[in-house]
């Protein structure tokens, strides 16, 4: 039974406690007495390294970062200061890679090339290690304070390959942040500027970009990514000065081995130049076995210096959903802008659309109700200052509405579709009940533009309509993401914000490679409200209607909560009645169908492809039109051999979703037949014991009447032990 229970992982097997039991302890104020590295293979016995749990704690990091057979893990012994007496060694230094220097000290020799110097306990530990840490990659940082990361690696006879691993060690105790930061503030002339960096995709190592092109656009060969992303970001802060830095999600990659060494590289320039940075997650950031979750990665980004970032309610779905309030200059108390934040969640399985998303909760929706409703009834009692007020939003994966076919582009570029989650679940209404000025994302790394949707919800009693939030892709800034679509490259950027509250002007510019100067500035709000203005739109803008959609409309034309697909036909026929002529049929047809098609190349569409377009979902007749092939990341021109690569891709990801399934159907299928057998040997079990006992109860009595026929005792109405006890004594 306990070998069945640890098989399916109720229980841990001996192996796995004997590599695993060092976490459990907790030590209030630790401090370091020494630390060595254990190695683990098929070929070792885990006996080999038998340590105290109650002192020694392992470093969740596998050394050789789950590429070998075996398993280096990094063990720290701790002790409690509180505890210490003069008689204790702690240990006062680390070296990694150096002989024994010739010196005094007594250096002492630890696997993988690390060397400790040790030292009785003085009543101090200001001098002594108190923590050690290990991150990865000949690129690796530790932007935390007191800390120090080791040159040179550890020597572990790892693949080429592998990103090295190197200590970083906290001597004395971290000192506590200062609350300098905590606070946003506006400057002194009324302007407060943020800087938004998207899609960064960092990983452990320095990666690789295989799209990079020079200053006149020519292709240029593979390099290291996350190197040429944190140059770029440097010179863009160096330029910007920015008050507050965003960052807008998948600032790490998928199935990385180690989070955190990638997430410090991130903010590393940042915290360098002393700027104050917020943050949300994208959909890559948690994926992968080893990828640390959302809530840890949060734990980490909240504990750095200049740090705004909050896991938000417990209560509301999703890590990250926080707002900060921007005060007016200091000693004033008065807020004259807030910032939101909310986590998007990441991709789900669907039959609907392959990428699809969660769409944003209904508990974020309240929250964000909630909030901005507290907002605005704070500066409606505050009416002793006429300054404007402007309110940003920024989430990773766009909202449904930046996919719309009514959505006006004035400035930037849609170069690839938009992809969002399939069901809208109406946030951008909240947004516009709110007050927010604009909405910024990334996500999709070509797409850079900022657009409107007009709306005609009345606003304070104004019938005229009036335009939306506006929504604004950051652009990708990381080298180590995609910067190129249709075979076509184009350079990383970031996107610039800038709040003006003494003449309520919000404007936005983007911060491009090589170029020297502010590329594609816009001017969002005038005097405190969004102002449309109409200019060149973009020429790769998906579709040109010119009415303004009610709610109702977007709801039933462009939010795929009806039957959508192809995969909903029957329940099609079922809404869908028409008779008629080819002709008559024509005659029905969407006119967004006749404007893309033309005069004579409607034939392939039908009512019924009008119905589920009309309910946002597609049909195979609808995508073989010529916009649509034009526009879809599924029909872009292939040469033969990027169509088989393309196919190979596809056939390769069904077959591990198949052998997924397999592979859960007999997992399923196993666990059923050992529970049977189980169940069977247990029922046999306790027959048998059963007939033990009935056997047992039978030897017994035979016993009992040899034992009295051979005294000749006649048992009568007593027991056995009285009549054998009366025979004798007579």
């Amino acid at each position: 039974m306990l070998r069945a229970l640890e098989f399916f992982g109720v229980l841990p097997s001996k192996a796995a406690t004997s590599s695993t039991f060092h976490t459990t302890a907790v030590v209030a104020h630790p401090v370091v007495t020494d630390l060595t590295v254990c190695i683990f293979s098929p070929t070792v016995p885990p006996s080999t390294c038998e340590l105290d749990p109650r002192i020694w704690h392992r470093v969740e990091k596998d050394l050789y970062l789950y590429t070998s057979q075996q398993r280096a893990w990094l063990y720290v012994a701790l002790a409690n200061e509180e505890e210490l007496v003069a008689e204790d060694l702690l240990v006062m230094d680390i070296r990694v890679g150096e002989p024994n220097p010739s010196s005094d000290h007594s250096w002492e020799s630890r696997p993988g090339g690390i060397w400790v110097l040790r030292s009785k306990f003085s009543g101090k530990i200001d001098q002594a290690v108190t923590e050690v840490d290990v991150l990865f990659g000949v690129d690796a940082v530790d932007p935390r304070p007191q800390w120090t990361l080791m040159r040179s690696s550890l020597q572990l006879n790892a693949q080429p390959k592998v990103p090295v691993a190197k200590l970083s060690v906290l001597h004395g105790r971290a000192k506590p942040r200062p609350d300098a930061w905590s606070t946003l503030r506006i400057r002194e002339d009324g302007k407060f500027k943020i800087v938004q960096i998207s899609d960064t995709h960092m990983v452990t190592g320095v990666g690789v970009c295989k799209d990079a092109i020079d200053a006149h656009g020519n292709d240029l060969p593979e390099s290291e990514a996350d190197p040429l992303t944190v140059k770029f970001i440097g010179k863009v802060l160096d330029v910007e000065k920015p008050d507050l830095v965003i960052l807008t999600g998948d600032q790490l990659h998928h199935n990385i081995p180690d989070s955190q060494s990638a997430l410090f590289k991130v903010v590393a320039p940042i915290i360098e130049r002393s700027i104050p940075f917020a943050a949300v997650f994208g959909n890559h950031d948690s994926e992968g076995i080893h990828a640390l979750p959302r809530a840890a990665q949060m734990s980490i980004l909240e504990n750095l210096p200049f740090s705004l970032c909050e896991s938000g309610p417990e209560q509301v779905d999703g890590i990250g959903n926080f707002y900060l309030p921007v005060l007016a200059p200091a000693p004033s108390q008065l807020p004259l802008s807030t910032l939101y934040f909310l986590d998007s969640h990441g991709q789900i399985p669907s039959l609907i659309h392959n990428p699809d998303y969660a769409p944003i909760k209904q508990s974020q929706i309240d929250w964000f109700v909630n909030a901005s409703q507290a907002q605005r009834s704070a500066r409606e009692k505050d009416d002793n200052d006429n300054r404007f007020y402007m309110s940003l939003a920024f989430l990773h994966i766009p909202l449904p509405e930046f996919g719309y076919r009514r959505l006006s582009i004035r400035n930037g570029h849609r170069r690839e579709p938009t992809e969002s989650p399939s069901f809208n679940s109406c946030f951008y209404d909240a947004l516009v009940k709110g007050g927010i000025s604009a909405l910024g994302c990334g996500h999709d790394h070509v797409n850079d533009f900022c657009a409107l949707l007009p709306q005609q919800t009345q606003q304070d009693g104004d019938k005229t309509p009036q335009p939306g939030p506006w929504l604004c892709y950051g652009g990708g800034s990381g080298f180590g993401g995609y910067c190129s679509f249709g075979g076509k490259r184009f350079h990383r950027r970031t996107r610039v914000w800038e709040l003006d509250t003494n003449t309520g002007c919000l404007k936005t510019w983007k911060r491009v490679e090589y170029a020297t100067d502010r590329v594609n500035e816009l001017v969002l709000v005038e005097s405190g409200a969004v102002i449309d203005s109409p200019g060149k739109e973009d020429e790769g803008r998906r579709y040109s209607d010119a009415s303004p959609p009610t709610r109702r409309d977007r709801r039933r034309e462009e939010s795929p909560e009806a039957p959508r697909t192809a995969r909903s036909r029957k329940t099609a026929d079922r809404h869908v009645a028409f008779q008629g002529t080819r002709t008559q049929r024509q005659a029905t047809i969407h006119p967004i169908f006749r404007e893309r098609l033309g005069s004579g190349r409607a034939g392939n569409i039908g009512a019924l492809d009008d119905w589920i377009a009309r309910h946002g979902g597609t049909t195979s007749s609808y995508e073989e039109l010529p916009h649509r092939l034009r526009i879809s990341k599924k029909h872009q021109p292939m040469t033969p051999s990027e169509r088989v690569i393309e196919l190979t891709k596809t056939n390769g990801f069904l077959l591990q979703e198949l052998a997924y399934h397999k592979d859960t159907r007999a997992a399923e299928m196993r666990f059923l037949e050992k529970a049977t057998k189980l169940r069977a040997d247990i029922e046999g079990a306790l027959a048998d014991f059963d007939r033990a006992l009935e056997e047992r109860s039978k030897a017994r009595v035979d016993a009992e009447s040899i034992l009295l026929d051979y005294w000749g005792i006649d048992l009568g109405d007593g027991n056995i032990e009285d009549s054998i006890f009366e025979y004798f004594l007579l």
